[in-house]
């Protein structure tokens, strides 16, 4: 009797394994790959390992701050046609982890509204 299941294995009317032997086919399986990947985690996820980089848009002519923010493109975040258009630029204030980077974030838009609720014009929340 044929005990567990064989690719090939004759199988009566009920489905369940014959005693006929000479019915089982040995098959080659190839393991292509056995290592279990993570699922990957989504970029806005506080858990993301990308480097993220807390910034401030700040006015050319008259250096008031813009808006505070995070990204992982840099001066990249915005297209250079922005930067001219609005006359601001980026400066770079802290370089980590997304939740450190995020966290910084909002301590330093909720630092800056509470000395005046009218700054950071260009931040729509506190995040």
């Amino acid at each position: 009797m044929v005990v567990g299941f064989a690719i090939g294995a004759g199988f009566g009317m009920l489905g369940f394994a014959t005693n006929k032997v000479a019915n089982v086919v040995k098959a080659k399986v190839k393991v292509v790959n056995t290592t279990v990947v993570p699922p990957k985690t989504h970029g806005n996820s506080l858990q993301s390992p990308a480097v993220n980089y807390g910034y401030k848009l700040i006015k050319q002519d008259t250096g008031q701050i813009m808006k505070i923010g995070e990204s992982i493109h840099k001066v990249k975040r915005y297209p250079q046609k922005f930067y001219k258009l609005k006359k601001v630029y980026m400066q770079i204030e802290i370089i980590g982890s997304k939740k450190t980077v995020h966290l910084w974030q909002h301590d330093m838009i909720m630092m800056y509204k509470k000395a005046d609720p009218l700054s950071l014009p260009w931040n729509l929340n506190n995040w």
